[in-house]
């Protein structure tokens, strides 16, 4: 028989005091492994305990080249999406001032409109938690190369509107855009610009005099701030700086010893020494539950989203941009804040189990001392299959990063399951109806929970240590695996057709085809080229979408009008052969070969259309 599933509250083991010393010895060891085994340059990180900055310390080198050292007091790293913190906090600001209503329609406050695809409206509290149903977006919201000027906050988030994919609350599904909207929203009820309402109302309060919106680009950074790096055929590589237009959701640049007044502040229920950036009940509403994507998993507050750590419930924010990743946690029954940030991105080791390997030394939950996990006697069959993530564009030729992108749940020799996303497998073992726990690791008391749909079918996982996503099932139709045999089949088509064109070229002397023949094989051959050069713009195209273009990157221009060429020419050769075959103008074999091999391109054409390469 199965036991319950592990709960995930209530868990908590008392808090102990913690020693600055044993805090920095601890870290020291943890952060110089980091350095030394996963080739990173730089980090920096701040801890808090019960209303005091305990240790504050940087790491390696901000600056190679230069030889300069990162410093937690003076060292600006890029936070990314740890950002949305702040923004998050200047909604409730305006929230408790009576300037912002959660529930209210967001287009009130906005001078444009969202589309009313469905019927509820999307509201501030839809944002907060991430469950809008914005298909995710990065086209024209932030770039590598030379900055536009005249691109403000309110431009970028007109021009780059996403499609809405699904009803609001329906599913969390992380959106940069949305916390964006939520930025500008504030923006236009102060009337001032965001950042400098941040700057004003959080930062300026707070003392975080070396943290800024303020985004810098080119080859000259100021001196404190960090560079990025990413790990390059065995060395340390510049990385690319990325301008971000909607920058609420993730300009921030900021210090450990700043951030740590930022976390003290939400610690101590929005109060630091004679500041207050936030009331006392509206700090402690932030830090409720707001959303989650299955029962009993951790989810959404109101802008950070839960982490589960030995039965221990934690709130955190990550982020991740162009070479830095940054964390920020805290735990508001032991007065415990982390931030921890560095400068290139590890090939194992994450901020995440830096913050694991502190909580676990200083605060153990009672879940790492609990009783061994009995195995449920239940089937698995149901769960198997493909899955893709909710964080998907279907409207634009960025859906190319999201189709390939599926999950793969497979059954495991133990009688669990085994999930695959990208170079992260991990295996589970079933302790319940649709509830699964971690079978190894020190994540070992994460759970996947499967959902259902009205009709009992399996329809979405999540995770526990990914509360901001889910996982939805594909049909055979929809996987990347159909994608890939369309495209094949298609090339394999325009190859035989390549083929048969030299042959016949080859053989011009002792047989002429007929009239009509003849013409349907040009037009099939130059459809064939069309195809192989259309796959190899498309190719280029999509890696250069990886440099953030601030328009429509040309090989991918190109590549769909040379496509819509070759599916023209395709379907006029397949009209001429079928022509010729009724006409009998020609041998049946000559006739039958080119026919199959034309048809055998136009899954190719489906292909590109279900990636949207051939209607954006």
């Amino acid at each position: 028989m199965a036991r319950d599933a592990v709960p995930l509250t209530d868990l908590n083991a008392p808090a102990r005091a913690v020693e600055a010393r044993d805090a920095e010895l601890f870290l020291d060891g943890v952060m110089t492994q980091m350095l030394d085994t996963e080739a990173v340059a730089g980090a920096t990180v701040a801890v808090v305990e019960n209303g005091r900055l305990l240790f504050s310390k940087g790491y390696g080198f901000s600056d190679v080249d230069a030889g300069r050292r990162a410093e937690a007091a003076t060292t600006r790293f890029r936070i990314a999406s740890v950002t949305k913190l702040f923004t998050w906090t200047a909604v409730m600001q305006q929230v408790e001032r009576g300037n912002l209503d959660l529930d209210a329609d967001i287009n009130q406050y906005l001078d444009f409109r969202v589309p009313a695809t469905y019927r509820q409206p999307i509201t501030l509290r839809h944002l907060i938690s991430h469950t809008a149903g914005f298909e995710d977006k990065l086209f024209g919201l932030a770039t590598r190369q030379p900055v536009r000027a005249d691109m403000t906050l309110g431009r970028a988030l007109k021009e780059g509107l996403p499609e809405r994919i699904a009803p609001p609350g329906q599913q969390i599904a992380y959106s940069n855009y949305g916390t964006a909207l939520a930025g500008y929203i504030v923006e236009r009820v102060v009337k001032e610009p965001f950042d400098a309402y941040v700057t004003k109302n959080i930062f300026a309060p707070l003392g975080m005099t070396h943290t800024t919106f303020r985004q810098t680009t080119g080859a000259k950074l100021p001196p404190d701030l960090s560079r990025s790096y990413r790990f390059v055929d065995g060395g340390l590589a510049a990385a690319p700086v990325e301008h971000i237009y909607i920058y609420p959701a993730g300009a921030v640049t900021s210090t450990a010893d700043d951030m740590a007044k930022f976390m003290l502040a939400h610690l101590q229920d929005g109060e630091l020494g004679e500041a207050r950036i936030l009331r006392a009940e509206t700090a402690q509403q932030m830090r409720r539950p707001l959303a989650r994507n299955a029962p009993g998993i951790e989810g959404m507050a109101h802008g950070f989203y839960e982490v589960n750590i030995d039965g221990r419930r934690l709130l955190a924010h990550g982020g991740k941009i162009a070479g830095f990743t940054s964390l920020l946690i805290i735990a508001p029954d032991t007065g415990t804040g982390l931030f921890v940030s560095m400068n290139t991105l590890g090939r194992v080791m994450t901020v995440e189990q830096v913050a694991r390997a502190y909580m676990r030394r200083f605060h153990p939950g009672t879940a790492a001392r609990a009783a061994p996990i009995r195995v449920a006697e239940a089937p698995v069959d149901a769960y198997l299959g493909s899955y893709r993530p909710n964080i998907s564009n279907l409207s634009s030729i960025e859906r190319i990063g999201s189709a390939f992108a599926a999950a793969y749940v497979t059954k495991s020799a133990n009688g669990g399951v085994v999930v695959s996303i990208g170079r992260d497998v991990s295996r589970w073992i079933p302790v319940g109806k649709d509830r699964f726990v971690r079978a190894e690791g020190a994540e070992r008391r994460d759970q996947l929970v499967f959902t259902r749909d009205n009709r009992g079918r399996i329809a979405s996982f999540a995770i526990g240590w990914r509360p901001f996503v889910a996982f939805n099932r594909i049909a055979w139709k929809g996987t990347p695996t159909t994608l890939w045999t369309l495209l094949a089949i298609g090339i394999c088509g325009a190859l035989v057709i390549l083929g048969t064109a030299m042959t016949a070229f080859l053989r011009r002397k002792r047989t002429a085809p007929g009239r009509i023949v003849r013409i349907s094989l040009h037009l099939a051959t130059v459809s064939a080229v069309c195809i192989i050069l259309s796959s190899a713009l498309v190719a280029v195209g999509a890696m250069s979408l990886s440099n953030l273009p601030v328009a429509t990157p040309a090989p991918l221009v190109i590549a769909k009008f040379v496509a819509l060429a070759a599916l023209s020419g395709i379907i006029t050769a397949i009209l001429l052969q079928i022509a010729a075959r009724w006409t009998k103008r020609t041998s049946t074999r000559s006739v039958l070969i080119l026919f199959i091999a034309s048809m055998a391109t136009l899954p190719f054409f489906a292909a590109l259309n279900m990636l949207n390469w051939l209607r954006w």
